[in-house]
């Protein structure tokens, strides 16, 4: 029995009656995507594949953290100005490579449209959840809020009134 197969079932006996099972991966969009990075979908990929096999019906989610911020600047990313965009959302950071790709329209989409072509060759096609356009919907608000408001008191709090009264103004 191969390990998926293996991990499928223990997942199917701990719920049993799930109607859809959702096998989930994700990495923010900051560069060139790693051999890392790939092992984690493929697994998850064949994970659906064993509980597809198992008669259940299974997805594979990708979640593109590309409202995380660019920290630092790829050694292969060499575009001027580059440097100022630093603290960014990799949403909202020009797509560096505008030579080789025109159509990125950004600094995230570059790098997610790369990962992806390597994945559609390997024959893994994900469902694709951007986190960019969760927030920025109001999607995560509610639960944002109530983490928020439920912190550790033992924490400082100015940091959290500010952040509150930040989202407050979204509203």
């Amino acid at each position: 029995m191969h390990w998926s197969e293996t991990l499928a079932r223990r997942v199917i006996e701990k719920k049993p009656d799930k109607e859809c099972y959702v096998c989930a991966t994700g990495i923010s969009p900051s560069g060139s995507i790693h051999i890392g990075n790939f092992r984690d979908t493929a697994t998850s990929y064949f994970v659906v594949k064993a509980l597809r096999k198992l008669g259940k019906k299974a997805i594979l989610l990708h979640s593109w953290d590309n409202f995380d911020r660019l920290r630092k600047i790829p050694v292969n990313v060499t575009k001027p100005g580059m440097e100022n965009y630093i603290g960014c959302p990799y949403v909202d950071t020009p797509n560096p490579f505008e030579e080789l790709d025109n159509n990125a329209k950004s600094y995230a989409d570059y790098f997610q449209r790369e990962f992806s072509q390597e994945l559609t060759r390997f024959g893994i096609e994900p469902e694709y959840r951007f986190q960019a356009e969760m927030y920025r919907s109001g999607a995560y608000t509610e639960e944002i809020l109530l983490a928020l408001r439920e912190r550790d008191p033992r924490r400082p709090r100015g940091r959290t009134r500010k952040l509150l009264s930040c989202v407050d103004l979204l509203r």
